[in-house]
């Protein structure tokens, strides 16, 4: 199994920033979309230590941050 990608953007990003889409196409290229999460983060800290913990905690096999 391949490793999935949790791409975290900054609190003034989104999972619509240039960085983040060019992952996400160049992951999707790859046939590993599925393994690619780039989830829009809160503005408030511990519910996007949340969001992520929850992502972290459903994926299976290896994960990247």
């Amino acid at each position: 199994m391949s490793a999935g990608i949790l791409y975290l953007h900054g609190f003034c990003s989104s999972p619509a920033s240039w960085k983040a889409r060019s992952l996400g196409v160049a992951m999707n290229a790859r046939g590993l979309a599925e393994r690619f999460f780039c989830p829009a983060l809160s503005f408030v800290p511990n519910e996007a230590i949340a969001q992520a913990e929850r992502i972290i905690d459903s994926v299976a096999g290896p994960l990247t941050l």
